[in-house]
């Protein structure tokens, strides 16, 4: 059993993260290893978990891939979001979005929506990838419209730190999906369905 403080992402999800977003079927364990400044076995013990799920295939030193959407459902499952904050504002999304500090990074339904142009479903929250200094900004930014006290179900805007080897332009769409994965609202399952159609792309 692998320990860690809540929210915090673990190496391995780099690992798993890169592998899955690979454009080719089949990756060579020092191309991993390259890319993320990590030794060949470090990224070999990391991909266990993937092989272990039955989303890649070892093959002497190279990897398979085999199932991307398994994968991406074993990645969602181990994944603990790292929250950076909070607000309840008097906005809809859209305004939410349009309003949004410009180095912040749309995820979610969000990203759906700007990337795509359309949405499955009426997301009822807006998240973003912010550093501290970009939270400050957006909670600054947002302060005239936020509730006067505090209403945990009228939380509307989510903030996540982003891990140092995150894309972020533009941000993976198995990284979105396994965001969506996340969330307990409803309007999840439709907008997880098209982020699917975009990672098979």
């Amino acid at each position: 059993m692998v320990s860690r403080a809540p929210g915090m992402v673990l190496r391995r999800e780099w690992v798993w993260r890169w592998a899955l977003t690979q454009a080719a079927p089949v990756f060579s364990v020092a191309d991993a290893a390259d890319a993320l400044g990590r030794s060949p076995q470090v990224i070999r013990v990391a991909l266990g978990g993937l092989v272990r799920a039955g989303a890649l295939r070892p093959e002497g030193l190279a990897f398979h891939v085999v199932n991307r959407h398994v994968g991406r459902i074993a990645w969602a499952t181990f994944h603990r979001p790292a929250w950076i904050g909070a607000l309840a504002l008097r906005l809809p999304p859209a305004e939410i979005e349009g309003l949004m500090v410009p180095t912040a990074t749309f995820t979610g339904a969000s990203a759906v929506r700007l990337r795509l142009g359309h949405t499955p479903a009426d997301a009822s929250e807006v998240w973003v990838y912010a550093t501290p200094a970009t939270w400050a900004a957006i909670e600054h930014r947002f302060a005239e419209y936020r509730w006067p006290v505090t209403r945990r179900h009228l939380i509307n805007l989510r903030g996540l730190v982003p891990d140092p080897w995150l894309p972020l332009d533009p941000l993976p769409w198995a990284q979105v999906w396994v965001d969506l994965w996340q969330s307990p609202a409803w309007w999840t399952v439709p907008y997880m369905q098209t982020v699917e159609r975009q990672c098979t792309r």
